[in-house]
């Protein structure tokens, strides 16, 4: 998140690909009344030997009625295959879009062309463009799955699960609770919005709650993590079968007749929208903090940090560093490694490129456990006893793969329903290789962080100069490959 960021489950049922199928006549279409069109072709992940390869692209459909589809697929040798969508009904409005997945043993795919859909009144050819494979980004986040498919199985692509959203999809509330106003905020005409990501187990109940985006108050964000915590939702089905799920959900709090609704300004033009806990060395006694800084313009060089311990930092950004958002508005991510508990943060001020220096309005970011309740209350008491060996701020910087060696998935870890992430620090020194991995965030499974710490160790990256540089890496692991159960 991406994820990711990264984090996916799928639902619905299975496809077994077949060559194209002896309609009767179509009626013939062009691209703009085919009724849908396909994009975000992706290759998602493999299985460490490459047996297993799983793609991704979305369908775009322009209605909400039933719908199947066949495409075609070529690698880069120019060889041509068919891929069947089975019929499924199309989800999300404005636009309609679903994520599709299939798993094939080829991965070396090049484009994707979408030939016809058929519904229950008609079958239609589609005179489209084939959509070109997106590159694999050299970033540090890596996606496994088990060895499903044997590596003698035909040519052909093996399975496909439509309307397969991602593992963090909307949320169907059974019991929606709703958050009280904070007085604390209330009186003092505090607004703003809480986006809360709730893991939902497969009885429909929330195993862990996480602010993913704060409104910058801490009583807000407070509220509206008590009201997801209460809710209930109906469980993410996948082939039938209750799977776990992460709900995005957005909380607003407005005070009318006042427009309300955005964060604090902090009057220099960057805001830190998000501040996470997302892992704890043991061995340094020190704590691996993710944050977003959300800005107006792209020209912000450095921004000025005070943690509530006292601790200072100055963060440096390049302009491409920062990312230009639907808004307008532009974020950038960092990762610092803190030899301290701290429970908020605040801008001091920011400089542009010019070296002109904005001092910020005090606004204060409380910072929230994204360890998936792998920071335990006895991590925190030996934070606050035991001196640690990082001094200062650390920047993280996110690793750039030369050469990326996919987690082996263990079979004993399979059992394992939701896709579940480790999250390593990898020291380069002169060279590509590692120096050091060491494992900041667990899956909860020992197998699992083995095979991430392994793959890590094994993979060579993209590091300039000889001064050692720290990175962070996510390894993920999905055990479900599309269209098997």
């Amino acid at each position: 998140m991406g994820k990711c960021m990264h984090r996916r489950s799928l639902v619905v049922a299975t496809l077994c690909v077949a060559a194209l199928a002896l309609y009767p006549r179509p009626a013939i279409a062009n691209a703009t009344n085919c009724g849908a069109s396909i994009s975000d072709l992706y290759l998602e992940g493999e299985s460490q030997n490459g047996h297993t390869v799983v793609y991704s692209f979305r369908f775009h459909s322009h209605d909400q009625k039933p719908v199947s589809a066949e495409l075609t697929l070529t690698d880069h040798q120019g060889h041509v295959y068919p891929l069947t969508v089975p019929q499924f009904t199309p989800t999300g409005v404005d636009p309609i879009s679903d994520l599709i997945r299939f798993a094939w043993t080829n991965d070396k795919i090049a484009t994707a062309s979408l030939v016809s859909t058929k519904t229950s009144s008609a079958t239609l050819q589609c005179a489209s463009s084939p959509i070109q494979l997106h590159p694999l980004e050299d970033g540090g986040s890596t996606l496994s799955f088990p060895d499903l498919i044997s590596a003698a199985s035909d040519a052909g692509p093996r399975t496909a699960e439509p309307s397969a959203p991602p593992f963090f999809s909307d949320a169907v509330f059974i019991k929606k609770v709703m958050p009280n106003y904070p007085p604390e905020a209330k009186n003092i005409g505090i607004t703003g919005d809480v986006r809360i990501l709730a893991i939902v187990t497969p009885d429909g109940k929330p195993n862990g709650i996480y602010v993913d985006s704060s409104s910058q108050d801490y009583f807000l964000d407070g509220a509206a993590a008590d009201a997801a915590s209460a809710s209930t939702f109906r469980p993410a089905r996948r082939l039938g079968v209750p799977v776990p799920r992460a709900y995005p959900i957005l909380y607003a709090f407005r005070l009318y007749p006042s427009p309300g609704g955005h964060p604090r300004s902090t009057a220099c033009g960057v805001r830190l929208d998000r501040f996470l806990i997302d892992g704890f060395d043991r061995e340094s006694n020190s704590l691996l903090y993710a944050l977003k800084f959300v800005a107006d313009r792209n020209d912000v060089q450095s921004v000025s940090l005070e943690f509530d311990n006292a601790v200072h930092a100055t963060l440096t950004f390049a302009a491409d560093d920062w990312t230009k958002l639907d808004s307008g508005a532009y974020e950038a991510n960092r990762s610092v490694l803190l030899g301290t508990l701290v429970g908020a943060a605040a801008l001091n001020s920011v400089s542009n490129h010019a070296s002109v220096v904005t001092p910020c309005a005090r606004v204060v970011a409380s910072a929230w456990d994204n360890t998936y309740g792998m920071l335990h209350s006895s991590d925190v008491q030996r934070l606050s006893k035991i001196q640690s060996s990082v001094h200062g701020v650390t920047e993280v910087g996110a690793a750039r793969f030369e050469h990326r060696v996919w987690a082996t998935y263990p079979p004993g870890a399979l059992t394992i329903q939701p896709e579940s992430s480790a999250v390593v620090l990898i020291t380069v020194g002169d060279g590509s290789k590692a120096s050091s991995v060491k494992l900041v965030g667990s899956t909860g499974v020992a197998a699992l962080d083995d095979a991430a710490v392994a793959a890590a160790k094994a993979s060579t990256y993209r590091h300039e100069g000889s001064t050692p540089a720290m990175y962070e890496a996510w390894y993920s692991f999905d055990p479900h490959v599309p269209g098997l159960p």
